[in-house]
């Protein structure tokens, strides 16, 4: 007699780029409830290393994306950042787009 087991796979999630995580933390802090961010919250949402996430939080900043207020630990999106993701959105719809009228 031989059993039978249905084994369902996971989605394996694939690896996101620096380009995507950047992406992902300023579209958290673009969130219109709360302007201020901890850094927190950023890190149970992305699933990232406080390291990786440090690390990307300041190069945003540098990059004048993000303000930091090292006193409260919080982050803030700037109008720079705003306009990437608005950005980076159009791009993402337009590769979609082109996508699907490939496949047609």
């Amino acid at each position: 007699m031989v059993l039978a087991l249905k084994i369902e796979k996971k989605p394996v999630r694939s690896r996101r780029s620096r380009l995507e995580l950047y992406y992902n933390i300023l579209k958290y802090c673009n969130t219109i409830n709360d302007p201020h961010h901890d850094i927190d919250q950023i890190n149970s949402e992305l699933l990232i290393s406080f390291t990786q996430l440090n690390e990307y939080i300041l190069t945003l900043q540098e990059a004048g994306l993000l303000e930091i207020n090292r006193y409260d630990r919080t982050i803030k999106i700037t109008l720079k950042g705003i306009e990437f993701v608005r950005k980076f959105d159009f791009l993402t719809q337009q590769l979609k787009s082109n996508e699907k009228k490939k496949m047609k």
